[in-house]
């Protein structure tokens, strides 16, 4: 084979990636139209690990880009394809999947002063990191990104889709670091990038975390609890109390403002609407729930950084205390979105619904008994947070239904069978 343009390695690297769990462009149509490698990582004569940065196109949106790791042994060996570098042969492994060449990357990161020869990556180290690397692998559990578990104590969060500008999660969790906030992970360090198209756009290609020790999935943990009612007041008072540590430090750290209340209502409304004619089971409750947004027209509502994908599952309860994690915001915005102050309700009526989503777990997820748990663990959560103000709950309350009424869509395109959880909850709402 000739290069990385070779039509066969370009074919089965696209078949890699289109069938990962990290791609978010099934289903439109794409095609890979370049693959662009960055400098070695690792450079040795019997092993190369470079990040690759794929470019997809597709018919009728922007190209997205996409980061693969990817491992290089010279000669023919079992792997995705191979490639002619300066005239050798080389096999392309997935180096996540690639145990000997993982090790030897993340060794290469944590222990050594890698530097590229082309400046296309940078390493920026905060901290030293606490151990030695005696062990990497790849965390089964991914959705959007790859974590790379390395021994006992560190974490390395590759990001798959890149974005133009830096990354959120490393911006926020270096703020909330300088703040001495103890509720989020360590970061230790990160590695930037540029993305060689034609601006050689900045991005960030990963970040270097702490590892927490014996942690607890927080909606594992609370549905089973939810699965017999066992009480979680406790649990979740202190889990609100986290989340407003957090925020005081965001809004002390980044720029407040306020925002028009009425174009939150209009958006809301807007997107009710498109709700109610996929989910016709909505319609009976539309007007309930813009009356809601209604309250908010001709009001400015204070915003700041806030966590923005805030539920149960960016949760970790630890031997220390709970951990929130992953503040990238909601995957689905645009990063100039997600960097948009928002109100800080939108983060309480995130974990509000989820609590509510954890009857889930029950046999009877909403019988009244069901209900009246997830109510009460609800009211923990706002102790431990702090109850609104008179003048700020009914922006809670809009944030609520508008945050149910896009479960009651998901539902009904997904998992039919569960969409009687958001609607109970809209029921309620009725009575309010």
């Amino acid at each position: 084979m000739t290069g990385w343009d070779d039509a066969t390695l370009t074919e089965r690297v696209w078949n890699h990636i289109s069938d990962a769990r990290w791609f978010s462009g099934k289903g439109r149509s794409g095609i890979l139209t370049r693959l662009m490698p960055l400098a070695p990582v690792v450079d040795e004569h019997d092993l190369k690990v470079l990040p690759v940065i794929a470019r997809v196109g597709y018919p009728d949106a922007a190209d997205e880009y996409y980061q693969l790791l990817l491992a290089l042994r010279p000669g023919s060996v079992a792997g995705i394809a191979e490639v002619a570098i300066d005239g050798r042969p080389f096999t392309v492994t997935d180096a996540t999947e690639d145990g000997p060449a993982l090790i030897a990357w993340a060794r290469a990161i944590l222990e050594g002063t890698p530097v590229a020869a082309d400046d296309s990556w940078q390493l920026h180290r905060r901290r030293a990191t606490p151990e030695p690397v005696r062990s990497a692998k790849r965390f089964g559990g991914e959705q959007s990104n790859t974590s790379i578990l390395v021994g006992d104590a560190i974490i390395i969060k590759m990001f798959r889709r890149l974005e133009p500008g830096n990354n959120l999660d490393i911006t926020v969790h270096a703020a909330l670091n300088d703040a001495e906030v103890s509720s989020v992970a360590t970061l230790y360090g990160y590695i930037s990038g540029q993305i060689p198209a034609e601006q050689n756009l900045a991005t960030d290609l990963a970040m270097i975390i702490e590892r927490f020790p014996q942690p607890h999935d927080g909606w594992e943990l609370v549905t089973d609890k939810a699965a017999d009612l066992v009480d979680v007041s406790d649990l979740v008072a202190e889990l609100g109390r986290c989340l407003r540590t957090i925020h005081e430090a965001l809004r002390q750290t980044f720029s407040t403002t306020d925002i028009d209340g009425t174009r939150v209502a209009d958006d809301m409304v807007r997107r009710l609407d498109a709700a109610v004619t996929t989910a016709p089971e909505l319609a009976p409750y539309r007007d309930t729930l813009a009356a809601r947004f209604e309250k908010l027209r001709g009001r400015r509502l204070p915003a700041q950084r806030i966590h923005g994908d805030f539920h149960l599952g960016q949760t970790l309860l630890t031997p220390h205390g709970w951990r929130i994690i992953d503040f990238e915001g909601e995957p689905l915005k645009t990063l100039a979105e997600r960097q948009l102050p928002d109100s800080r309700w939108r983060d309480v009526a995130g974990m509000m619904r989820s609590l509510s989503y954890a009857t889930s777990a029950h046999a009877r997820p909403t019988a009244p008994e069901t209900l009246a748990w997830a109510r009460h663990a609800s009211e923990a959560f706002l102790t431990g947070y702090g109850w609104p103000n008179p003048d700020e709950r009914d922006v809670l309350a809009a944030y609520e239904a508008d945050k149910a009424s896009y479960e009651a869509v998901y539902e009904t395109l997904n998992r039919p069978t569960w969409v009687d959880i958001p609607l109970s909850a809209i029921r309620a709402m009725r009575q309010d």
